[in-house]
């Protein structure tokens, strides 16, 4: 595991070249925007057929038929006292109850019917006759805190990433669509609306999401509806085998090729990773490095599965429409180190998150070669936003705000500077809501990318994109390069939250006319 892994790097401009071929040269993946606009048009459709499931506690479930049959996750079962109904609140706000009907504890499957009220017909989704393949894009639509007022079912948006087979049909998905605890036993779509599989769990890295697909589902129908409960839980998506995964010496090779293939393919996270190992011309990694840094392809690899990125490819992120072409950012630091990022006013003004600043610590930017300190003018706690004042007026790339306040809605694309202020995409959540809840972490190895203030908020915009804690204060854009909003914290692994654009000038001419603090 020790053995060392040399790369050689052609220049400095490898990290920050964009990427050369086009899509002359190679086919190429469908565009963000198509993928979204398909997203989209789906959305409306499937949404009445999630719903929210009770039973001490929420998880999620999917109808699947007018008659009242809703697919889940078993291991939400495991606890089933004897002819317990579950309580089932629909996209509309009504409520029904269901019986338990068949589960299979391996394959993390189970089959509920409603019972009460009677001779109704349900919303219902359309079930795939097979899961996507390697590469697939696909989405989620769950309840991951249950039934909150005014609040709808979040959106997720993903990509396949590996497949697990077993007994030639496919066992398990593994997808880079982040989903939460409450998500468990929600739909897994296909952008085309149709059911490819169901929420089962995820890792402790951020990326790393378990899901049963639609297949293993057509392999028991008949058992599940006929009331039979059956499996080894220790095989399930969250039992020993996946939870302690054994990476093969066998496959070492094959995960440096494909660490050298992400790297020749300027991704973004292989290049962040080796960005500050140059040295002559060459990068050195040991192996451990290399497999904490792409555990779920590594994990894959060692069982010979196919493997994909997700939506971070560059042959899809190149296809994106330019933003801005200076990042809008600008780098705040404390203690020479950098601790989030602001946005400038005017040219002498920043805003900021305030609860990134560190109390009595001196705030300063690095602009033009000179490193200036900042002085707070003034906080606002409700919103969590502070803005510095520069002791001299810049040049600094302020703030262009949109002309038309275009709301956001859920599925609607949106994009930021990521690594090595590369563009990042991915959709909103939601639109524009109340933040009252802090929400679970989930099961994180890295905690820090979540932020610790995280609510209230009078109002924000939930998204996808993998902005994290110390992102705060970045700008995000529009698929036409108009600014929406601030991202303000890491939510939860799930979600972020922007301060959308209108609110966030509102609050900076409130702040601006305020006394000093």
């Amino acid at each position: 595991m020790k053995a060392k892994f040399i790369a050689l790097i052609i220049g400095l401009g490898l990290v920050s070249s964009v990427w050369t071929e086009t899509a002359q040269e190679k086919m190429l993946p469908p565009s963000p925007q198509a993928l979204v606009s398909q997203l989209k048009s789906s959305l409306p459709n499937v949404r009445p057929s999630c719903v929210s499931l009770e039973r001490g506690g929420s998880f999620s479930g999917v109808i699947i038929s007018p008659d009242g049959f809703i697919l889940t996750a078993s291991h939400t079962m495991r606890t089933l006292k004897e002819d317990q109904t579950i309580g089932v609140t629909l996209h509309d706000g009504r409520t029904a109850t269901a019986d338990v009907l068949g589960f299979n504890r391996e394959s993390d499957l189970a089959l509920l019917q409603i019972t009460s009220p009677s001779g109704q017909s349900w919303p219902f989704c359309q079930v795939a006759d097979k899961t996507l393949g390697v590469g697939g894009f696909c989405f989620t639509v769950a309840h991951p805190s249950g039934i909150l007022s005014g609040r709808p079912a979040q959106v997720r948006m993903g990509r396949i990433t590996s497949l697990v087979m077993n007994e030639g049909l496919p066992f398990l998905l593994f997808a880079d669509c982040n989903i939460q605890p409450g998500d468990s036993g929600g739909p897994l779509f296909s952008l085309d609306g149709k059911l490819i599989g169901i929420d089962s769990s995820a890792a402790n890295i951020l990326g790393f999401n378990f899901f049963p697909p639609i297949d293993q589902w057509h392999l028991d129908q008949d058992r599940l509806m006929k009331g039979e409960r059956w499996g080894d839980s220790k095989k399930a998506p969250d039992g020993a085998t996946l939870s302690n995964p054994v990476i093969n010496e066998e496959a070492m090779p094959a995960i440096q090729q494909e660490f050298a293939r992400r790297v020749q393919a300027q991704y973004p996270p292989s290049l962040d990773l080796i960005q500050f190992r140059i040295k002559n011309g060459t990068v050195e990694i040991d192996m451990d490095t290399i497999i904490n840094h792409m555990a779920p392809t590594a994990i894959a690899l060692s069982r010979n599965q196919a493997i994909s990125l997700g939506l971070d490819d560059p042959d899809i992120v190149q296809q994106l429409p330019p933003l801005p072409k200076k990042s809008e950012a600008l780098s705040l630091y404390a203690n020479e180190q950098k601790i989030a990022y602001g946005l400038a006013i005017d040219m002498q003004h920043i805003i900021t998150k305030s609860s990134r600043i560190p109390t009595n610590t001196t705030v300063s930017i690095q602009f033009g070669g000179e490193t200036l300190p900042l002085t707070l003018v003034t906080k606002n706690p409700e919103w969590d936003l502070a803005i510095f004042k520069l002791p001299k007026t810049l040049p600094l790339p302020t703030l262009r705000w949109p002309e038309e306040m275009t709301p956001i809605k859920a599925g609607d694309l949106l994009m930021a500077h990521g690594l090595l202020d590369l563009p990042i995409w991915n959709i909103a959540t939601d639109e524009a809501r109340e933040v009252s809840k802090k929400r679970s972490l989930g099961p994180l190895l890295d905690k820090s990318v979540i932020s610790e203030h995280r609510a209230p908020y009078p109002l924000a915009i939930r998204h996808a994109l993998t902005l994290y804690a110390s992102d705060a204060g970045k700008p995000v854009f529009n698929e036409s390069g108009e600014f929406v909003g601030m991202h303000i914290a890491r939510f939860s692994r799930t979600m972020g939250l922007l301060v959308p654009a209108e609110q966030l000038k509102q609050q900076i001419s409130r702040m601006m006319k305020a006394p000093s603090s």
